[in-house]
C-alpha cells in the first residue's frame, strides 16, 4: 500500500491545514510531543504545501498558527512523527523531503521501527535541502512492524519531518 502525502486527505482542500491522525486510510499518524520549549505538548499534524514550488506538499508534525503574537506560520515541524500501520506490515518505506528551519545543507534522518517481537530496527541516511530521501526498514522473518518513528537527528534539531509518502508491504 502506498500512501501519497503530496495530496491532501480525501475531502480536504489543497491548503495548509491541521489534519487528524486518521486522515489517511491504512495508518494512524501522531506527532510525538516535546517535553520542553515552545513545542511542549504539541501532538497535532499538518498537511502543508511547501514554502516554494520546489518543496511540494507533505504531512508533518506541528500546527499552523502563532507561537508568538503577530508571527503566524507552521511550527513544531521538527517533532518526531509516529506511523502506525493498521494492518501488519513486513516493510515500511518513508519518503521525506529534506528541509530545515535553518540554512543546513546536510539533513540527517532516522526511521526506527518497533517490531512485533519487541525488537527495533532502524534506517538512517542524509538528505540534501529540497531533495527527497527514502528510508526503508524490513522486519526479519516471523516479525511485523507495529509502528515506526521518523525524526531528524538529533530530535528537535531543526531538521523538519516533511513526509511525502509511506509505503507498507
Amino acid at each position: 500500500m502506498v500512501l501519497d502525502f503530496t495530496q491532501p486527505p480525501a475531502g480536504y482542500p489543497k491548503a495548509n491545514q491541521t489534519i487528524p491522525g486518521t486522515a489517511y486510510p491504512g495508518v494512524i499518524l501522531a506527532a510525538i510531543p516535546a517535553t520542553t520549549g515552545d513545542c511542549k505538548g504539541v501532538s497535532t499534524l499538518l498537511w502543508a504545501t511547501g514554502q516554494d514550488a520546489s518543496l511540494g506538499s507533505f504531512v508533518a508534525p506541528g500546527f499552523i498558527g502563532e507561537i508568538k503574537a503577530g508571527q503566524p506560520g507552521a511550527y513544531c515541524m521538527d517533532l518526531p512523527l509516529q506511523i502506525t500501520p493498521v494492518k501488519a506490515s513486513r516493510e515500511i518505506t518513508v519518503r521525506v523531503l529534506g528541509a530545515a528551519k535553518t540554512q543546513q545543507t546536510s539533513l540527517p534522518y532516522l526511521v526506527k521501527a518497533q517490531l512485533s517481537t519487541g525488537d527495533t530496527r532502524t534506517a538512517t541516511n542524509t538528505a540534501a535541502t529540497g531533495k527527497p530521501l527514502s528510508l526503508t526498514v524490513t522486519a526479519p522473518e516471523g516479525a511485523t512492524i507495529t509502528s515506526a518513528i521518523v525524526t531528524g537527528v538529533p530530535q528537535h534539531s531543526g531538521v523538519l519531518v516533511a513526509v511525502t509518502s509511506v509505503t507498507l508491504t
